[in-house]
């Protein structure tokens, strides 16, 4: 980081931030953006706001399980262990909804994507970021 939007526009048109050819270029290949972005591994913050409900893990429908299901399936897909105060719990709406911040170190872009497609999948999560 550090690039203001200036440079990373020159980079651009240079041609700088163009992915190798046999990498699919398109808007739908988020993980070519972060790559040329950022360098990986790197520390990476995955934010989710949902309903707190009782879950396909079961739970209470609580705000904590909610966040230990987003927690549990970004660990599992970026296969990273969530550190010690890497998940941040804020309630929103009086209680209505959860939003839900979790770091973990992630390997490569293509994994960026891939939790976000997985925490898609469950039908609590609204938005995901």
């Amino acid at each position: 980081m550090g690039a203001t939007r200036f440079d990373v526009a020159v980079r651009a048109l240079r041609g700088e931030l163009d992915p190798p050819a046999w990498v699919e270029n398109t808007e739908r290949s988020s993980g070519v953006l972060l790559a040329a972005l950022y360098q990986f591994p790197r520390s990476y913050c995955f934010q989710v706001v949902g309903r707190p409900e009782p879950g396909p893990s079961g739970g209470d429908g609580s705000p904590d399980a909610f966040a230990a299901d987003v927690a549990a399936t970004v660990a599992a897909v970026a296969q990273a262990e969530v550190p010690e105060g890497g998940v941040v719990i804020k309630p929103r709406m009086g209680g209505r909804y959860v939003s839900v911040s979790v770091d973990v170190v992630v390997r490569a872009p293509e994994i960026v994507e891939m939790v976000y497609q997985k925490l898609g999948e469950d039908s609590r999560v609204i938005m995901r970021f």
